[in-house]
Order: structure tokens, then sequence, then C-alpha cells
């Protein structure tokens, strides 16, 4: 059989021996790539292969899943630790049944699909019903998926890569700095996004931060509750003249509390750098370069030195509801801008489609933004803030 460089089909396993680990791993003992889309993923990255991590590298391969449960997030973890290229989706659309109760799953990445690129410029397409979970390929659970293998110039295999990008680009990079979003948002189930841990500031050159060493002084020693040492945060700048912000993704180098010290009683010099004073909660403003002065030194309960590592250019930051309360409000979704009409009555039953979300009551424009919170009494140093893409 050769049509179209496909060179065989067929359906595994065999209902007798239905560990399918042992194939899938001669497959990425002779691959050079994996691309792939598996709905829920809870084993270790080495539970197939060890392999496994070094297929799934940029630039070409990579995997991507459904951030809902069973899906373990510190067995994601591990695969980018081991240099894995990781997406991750995170988001809930109701759907409905003839009785108008939602009852239907939430989740939204279901494809089982694995792509190996092998080094003699064939292929091999497993398309099925294989989670990478210890029952799915293991033999416990009835499962099944097609296998096909072809070359590299078959016209089926630039179409699982085209349609393997298509799932990429609706996935998120999985960050290890969101681990503890992740599992949040498992637990709530609810939201597009996690809220993530964020630092604002103002500053006169907010969207030229990209790279710099900064550092925080603040005189309430409780603000540094939350910060640890090379934790993953966000840096919300708005410009001093009320034109935008900027976001940018960081880490806490060091955070010390300073409380009841000075520069001539503890020997402590700071010299030239980028900072800011926080005033009890008032808003921080991010300096010129300049020298640290005793008399900042002999106020400050605390010192924080953040790394910014890039300007999300992509994302934007939004306050979540007060109270922390949720609601559903219509939103655009990748996944709902192919649907035609017939499809959107099958699904919603005449309701309009909604993202789960955080509501975000109150959220005033950006022109106005800085001035109110330069006149909030109390504004936390860490808050937490919806981060999702920018509209197109």
């Amino acid at each position: 059989m050769d049509i179209d460089g496909i060179s065989s089909i067929e359906m595994a396993p065999d209902w007798n021996a239905r560990d399918v680990r042992a194939r899938i791993a001669s497959c990425i003992a002779r691959a050079h790539t994996l691309r792939s889309s598996i709905a829920y993923w809870t084993v270790p990255p080495d539970f197939v292969s060890p392999l496994l991590a070094s297929r799934m590298t940029e630039p070409d391969g990579f995997l991507c899943v459904d951030g809902h449960l069973p899906t373990d997030i510190d067995q994601l973890a591990a695969l980018v630790r081991l240099g894995a290229s990781v997406r991750i989706r995170c988001e809930d659309i109701a759907t409905y049944r003839e009785d108008n109760k939602r009852q239907e799953p939430l989740y939204l990445i279901h494809a089982k699909i694995l792509l190996f690129w092998m080094r003699d410029r064939t292929a091999e397409l497993w398309v099925g019903s294989h989670n990478w979970t210890r029952r799915g390929i293991a033999g416990l659970n009835v499962e099944s998926s097609l296998i096909v293998r072809m070359s590299d110039s078959s016209n089926l295999f630039t179409q699982a890569i085209e349609y393997l990008e298509r799932i990429k680009r609706v996935c998120d990079t999985f960050d290890l700095a969101d681990i503890d979003d992740y599992k949040e948002f498992q637990r709530k189930q609810q939201w597009q996004t996690p809220l993530k841990k964020t630092i604002e500031i103002e500053a006169t050159d907010a969207d030229t931060l990209d790279g710099l060493v900064i550092n925080l002084f603040g005189s309430d020693p409780g603000d540094i509750k939350g910060v640890a040492p090379f934790g993953g945060v966000y840096v919300d700048a708005y410009d001093e003249s009320g034109a935008g912000k900027y976001l940018y993704r960081a880490t806490v180098i060091q955070a010390d509390l300073l409380e009841g010290y000075t520069t001539a009683a503890a020997g402590i010099l700071f010299g030239p750098r980028r900072y800011a004073f926080r005033y009890g909660k008032r808003f921080p403003k991010l300096l010129p370069i300049s020298k640290v002065t005793p008399d900042v030194l002999s106020a400050a309960a605390y010192s924080i030195t953040l790394q910014i590592i890039r300007y999300e250019r992509d994302l934007e930051a939004f306050d979540p509801p007060t109270g922390g309360t949720c609601q559903e409000v219509p939103m655009r979704s990748p996944f709902l801008d192919s649907l035609n009409p017939d499809q959107l009555e099958a699904l919603f039953r005449g309701r309009p489609p909604v993202v789960r979300v955080p509501a975000e009551t109150g959220v005033v424009p950006v022109s106005t933004e800085l001035e109110i919170r330069r006149e909030l009494p109390e504004h936390s140093l860490i808050v937490r803030k919806i981060v999702r893409r920018r509209e197109p």
C-alpha cells in the first residue's frame, strides 16, 4: 500500500495486549521530534521512555494539554524542567443539554494526536482515544487508535502538522512560575485564566524596563508576606503620563526584612540603582538611577530585588472583581470563532456563549487608572490580576 506517501494503516492495540508503552517507546527511539496534543496527562516523563522530553523540544517538538483535571500539573512541570516545550489551555465554556441544565464537561482540548517524525524522513501518526494516563497506555482501559505510517512528503503529514500547529496557537506556554495558578484553576475550573501575582508601579519610562534589575523598598513589613525569593511575578508598570501601562514578567531575586536597621548600625550600603520606595500602602514610583539615600534606608522595613525578564507584548492585565466573586461574561474565544449559527444553537440552546472568568466590574479606563491608584490609601503590594492575551 502506498497512496500519497501512506505505506500502512492499522488499529492498535490488540485486544489481548492493550499495553502500548513498548510500541510508543519504539516510536520515540526512532523519532527526532514529536508533535502532540493530549487531553489528559498524568504520568511521569519517563513512564514510557526516558527519551520522551528530548523529542518534544523546540523548534519542532511540543506537547499541548488541557489544563482541567485529571491532568497532573507537577508532571507537566517535570517535562518542562527536562526541556520539553509544553503548552496548556485553561478555559471554561459552558454548553447545555436538552433540559437546559449545564451537564456537559467543560474540557476544550480533547484531541489525542501523536505525530512522530522519524530520522529516515518517514512519520507515524497516532489518532485515537489514548490519553497519557496509566490506565490509558498501560492497558486497563479499552482504548483504540489508528496508526498511519507515511513519508514526510505525504499530504496527510502536512495536514497533521497544520492541525497540531493550530492547537498549539490556542494554548499558552506552560510557565513554571505559574504552577500554583494552574492548580488553583483546577480547583475552581471556572476561569479562563488563573489570577496572577502582580506588583504595580509607576514610572516615567514604563515602556523600557525590559531586562532591568530594580529594588523596591517599603515601610510596612507586612508587604513582604507572599513575596518568595526565586518566585515569579508580573510587574504592571503604569506610565507617569497616564498614557498606558506595560506588563512585564519578573523574578524575585531577593526579599529581605530590614526593620530596625540603619546604614550606620548594620553597614548596609546600596549603590546607584533603579528603585522605588513605598510609603505605607501607597502606590510606589520607580525613580531614575540614583543612590539610595540614608533617609530611605532608615525608613525601610524591607528590600525586594526584582529581575525584569521580558515585556509581555501580547498580554494585558485586569483587576479581578471586588470581593473575589466570579460571573459569566460574554467573551471571545478561539474555540467559538469558527462556529456557525446551527452549531451555536446545538451547543448553547439559544443562550449567548459565555466564558467563565473573574468578573471585571469596577475596572476603570487606563487613562484614569493611575490617578485613582495614586489616591488609594490602602493598596496591596502584591495584587491578583487577570492576565490574558490582548484582543487582536
